[in-house]
This record gives structure tokens, sequence and C-alpha cells, in this order.
């Protein structure tokens, strides 16, 4: 499978996404949120898929570990939005044909889906379970020489 697939082929987001919106809704005893962000990492910086004009900032703190300022988060409903939301991220990734792949990819792309729970008899107080799963499209792998490319295109 690849993270996306097709229509014929479902990839491994639509698959996993599908399976977490499936238990989600078999669940009456609890509230359930799911919330996504799509980022890309290229040439060291960092940028928002889903609003590309946002400028990003990675920060560091005892509490929450690293995160990124700025990042949009939606809150999609189904899995075939999400899928509507990863096509719309991966048509502002950074791409560059080459020899051996006409769309290839030249940044890494992060899918991270937050899934929160509590029962849905608690109160204001009640304990928020959060569950984080990170997906991870790396750039094309084409071998530097089978690319074609030269100088910058080449360092990529």
């Amino acid at each position: 499978h690849t993270m996306l697939g097709n229509q014929d082929n479902p990839g491994i987001t639509f698959l996993t996404m599908k399976e977490i919106f499936s238990k989600v809704e078999s669940t009456e005893s609890t509230n359930f949120d799911v919330f996504l962000s799509y980022i890309e990492v290229y040439n060291e910086g960092i940028r928002d898929l889903l609003e590309p004009s946002k400028s990003l900032v990675i920060r560091e703190d005892g509490k929450t570990g690293t995160t990124i300022a700025g990042m949009t988060m939606l809150k999609p409903k189904s899995p075939e939005e999400v899928l509507g939301l990863l096509r719309m991220g991966n048509s502002n990734r950074t791409q560059h044909p080459t020899d051996h792949n006409k769309e290839s990819s030249r940044s890494h792309a992060m899918l991270q889906i937050i899934v929160t729970q509590k029962p849905k008899d608690a109160g204001l107080k009640a304990e928020v379970k959060t569950a984080k799963l990170s997906m991870i499209d790396l750039a094309g792998s084409e071998k530097g020489s089978a690319t074609g490319h030269k100088g910058e295109r080449f360092r990529e």
C-alpha cells in the first residue's frame, strides 16, 4: 500500500482513518474528538500544507515537549474528508520531476492525528485521554544519478 492509494486500492492513511472513525462511532459511552494537521519538512524548513501562507515556529518546553506554533489543526468528520484534505495538502507539497519519477516529492510530509476521549457522563473535571498518531511520507529516494538533476535539485 501507498500512503494515499487510489480508488481501487485505498492507501494506508485512508484505511487507518476508516478504522479510527469506525471505533469512534461504535463507542457509545465515550466522547471522542479527532483532529489533524499536515506539515512539510523541506530543506530544513517547515510549512503548513493545509494553509501554506502561515508561518510556523518550532518550540520546545518541559511540559509539552516539541510543538509547532501556528500549525493548522482541523476536525474532520469522516475518512473521506481526511482524504480530501490530504489531496489538497499534497497539491501544496514541494515537487520536482526527475527522470525516474515525474511526480517526485522533494519533501517529507507529516500527517498528525490526535484523538481525545472522555466519558460522556463525566463532568468538567473529567480526565481527558489523548492519543497521537504521526504518519510520515518520506521524500522520494531515487538514486542521485537516476534523477537527471545537477546543482540544487541534486542536493535535495
